[in-house]
């Protein structure tokens, strides 16, 4: 449906701010692919580039947002002139990586709109730009994701919908849908929403949809996808868990020729399964999960539910004598674990050496709200200074603690 503008207290970007945004994930992008780091960034941010319907597979460089790209307008006039006239298209996910504005803002979107605060849902925000004729994935279903929210940032789009029920009554547009092929056939059949710059399209999870150009016009659009954060959670511990075990299982594994002889496979087989329900039931392996559990549960819970977080800033030191205090609003999360301390803040999690000394230096500060230092908080409680130093520098990192005002001021 497409939700009043009256529904919104302002918008959620201005073009100038997105198209920041974007070049923010070209530094982002290339930083990591300079250092040898493709598939890190492409599991925390992944990122698709269509040029007429093609998957891009290598040489994107040149649709990433370029130093000397000083607009959307400009940079889409030279992304089409490089690429000789034709239509592309770029789905990035989780771009909030990149700003801790947008996050900032997405969680606050996704805590205070009336028709979405309060579901405990995963949140994560999609960026889809270009002048493609239609989205390059085709129709398609999100399983995970029980409702969108798509904001237009610039230009026109359009927005066709199928119910679950009708894709499932038409065998033959389920399997053209399924294989991305052409659903000409099922345009008559769809709902259909267009969109402008300011407009919100919101859909359930259970739509199949695809996205369109209207008048082969650029557009750039922002949606915010809300995710069962239980279902996610559980299954990401499940699957890293059990791989973690299978691989541990397998180094020791009988080797020698590439198969196992028929008669001595399903032994072998059935003797690995064994171990590997062994395993999950140790007290280590239960000790581990819990680790994971705990650290799914406070990073979710203290950063709005969001899937990936904007990255800490890797300069923040903070210095043993300078004044600092929780930012508005923030409440360092912790508990006790398997002889640490694991503590967090918007959406980030650290471990430390466990400690009464440690435990009470947060509870001091989430209860008091004043500044403090470094070098006076380690004589306090006592705590090593550098510890604590690094501690406060990890928070810090993140926007949770800043610098406290001036008293002169």
């Amino acid at each position: 449906m497409l939700i009043p503008k009256s529904e919104f207290a302002q918008p959620i970007a201005t073009e100038a701010e997105a198209f920041e945004w974007l070049r923010a994930v070209s530094r982002f992008l290339t930083t990591k692919l300079s250092s040898s780091q493709p598939a890190e960034a492409q599991s925390q941010m992944p990122t698709r580039i269509f040029v007429e319907g093609r998957l891009l597979q290598k040489d994107f460089a040149p649709f990433l947002v370029q130093p000397s790209d000083r607009s959307f307008a400009a940079y889409i006039r030279r992304v089409t002139e490089t690429s000789g006239g034709e239509r592309f298209g770029i789905a990035i996910n989780d771009i909030q990586i990149v700003s801790q504005e947008l996050w900032a803002r997405a969680r606050e979107l996704a805590t205070t709109y009336k028709g979405f605060a309060g579901n405990r849902d995963i949140v994560r925000v999609s960026a889809f730009l270009g002048n493609y004729p239609r989205s390059g994935f085709g129709v398609h279903l999100d399983e995970h994701h029980r409702h969108v929210l798509q904001y237009g940032v610039t230009g026109n789009k359009r927005m066709r919908f199928w119910s679950r029920a009708f894709v499932s009554s038409h065998p033959k547009a389920h399997r053209q849908f399924l294989s991305a092929s052409d659903y000409d056939g099922f345009i008559g059949d769809s709902i259909t929403l267009d969109g402008s710059a300011g407009d919100w399209l919101c859909w359930p999870g259970t739509y199949w949809h695809v996205g369109e150009t209207i008048r082969d016009e650029a557009h750039y659009s922002l949606s915010f996808v809300f995710e069962n954060v239980e279902t996610y959670t559980l299954e990401k511990i499940a699957a890293r868990g059990f791989c973690r075990s299978v691989a541990e299982l397998c180094k020791s594994a009988p080797h020698g020729d590439a198969f196992p002889d028929e008669g001595t496979a399903s032994s072998q087989i059935h003797e690995l399964v064994d171990e590997v329900q062994r395993a999950l039931q140790s007290q280590r392996f239960r000790n581990e999960v819990t680790g994971q559990i705990l650290t799914e549960w406070m990073s979710k819970t203290t950063g709005g539910n969001f899937r990936h977080y904007p990255e800490p800033k890797t300069d923040m030191r903070v210095g043993l004598e300078e004044r600092v205090m929780l930012a508005e609003d923030i409440e360092v999360a912790f508990t006790s674990h398997a002889g640490e301390i694991l503590y967090a803040a918007n959406g980030h999690v650290w471990r430390a050496a466990g400690s009464d000394a440690l435990a009470d230096f947060f509870r001091s500060i989430n209860s008091s709200r004043t500044p403090f230092s470094v070098r006076g908080a380690a004589s306090t409680f006592p705590i090593a200074e550098e510890e604590l130093r690094d501690i406060v520098s990890n928070l810090a990192s993140v926007s949770a603690v800043t610098p406290a005002p001036d008293p002169s001021d």
